[in-house]
């Protein structure tokens, strides 16, 4: 119905509850079905919600970056709720790579809020080893990127702010972690049990 609207909402989204919104009005005639018709519904805010909305935004992701290191990995986020942060790792050729990754994922998914880069021995699907990357391979003062005033979700409320019994919204914001190793990559190996030789050879 053309230039329409009523309020709708709140609904639960991927990270909490929506906002109430101005939606457009539709009008239905008529529904039609099979005989054995399967209606599939998505459970809002569970991980096949994340999974359907994160996936393709992956492959875009990958499209943006791929020009300018070489990715070994891409993953968005459990705690970003599929949708606000990605993990994206590399094969870091040099010190400036990180950023210009991140700068880049942003472009590739405006709705990003967080990007963290790490190096191609971290498992970007487990967010256990990109946190352990976060605070052992990042120097905050260096190593943290701030971006103001950027475009981001509407999804995120984390800009809206009380103040003096007013609620007040922010500019929206982002951050590229650059958690990748500066120093002797000896010193972030993973440790290995050593194992006998005849051992070894049963497992090869």
């Amino acid at each position: 119905m053309p230039k329409e609207r009523a309020k709708e909402g709140p609904f639960v989204e991927l990270i909490g509850t929506d906002i109430i919104r101005d939606q457009p009005i539709i009008e239905v005639s008529a529904i039609t079905r099979r005989e054995d018709a399967i209606y599939q519904a998505l459970l809002p805010a569970g991980r096949e919600h994340a999974l359907l909305m994160g996936l393709p935004r992956e492959l875009t992701i990958f499209e943006a970056t791929s020009k300018h290191a070489e990715i070994t990995g891409i993953s968005m986020t459990p705690a970003g709720g599929g949708w606000l942060e990605v993990a994206i790792s590399i094969v870091k050729r040099n010190q400036e790579q990180p950023l210009t990754v991140g700068l880049a994922a942003l472009h590739g998914h405006s709705s990003l809020k967080s990007v963290i880069i790490v190096d191609e021995d971290v498992d970007v699907t487990n967010y256990l080893e990109v946190q352990k990357a976060i605070i052992q391979r990042s120097y905050p003062p260096e190593d943290y990127t701030i971006i103001k005033g950027a475009r981001g979700s509407s999804l995120d409320h984390s800009n809206i702010r009380q103040v003096n019994n007013q609620f007040i919204k922010l500019p929206h914001a982002k951050i590229i972690i650059d958690a990748t190793v500066k120093g002797k990559k000896e010193a972030f190996e993973k440790a290995k049990i050593p194992l006998k030789r005849k051992l070894e050879e049963l497992l090869s």
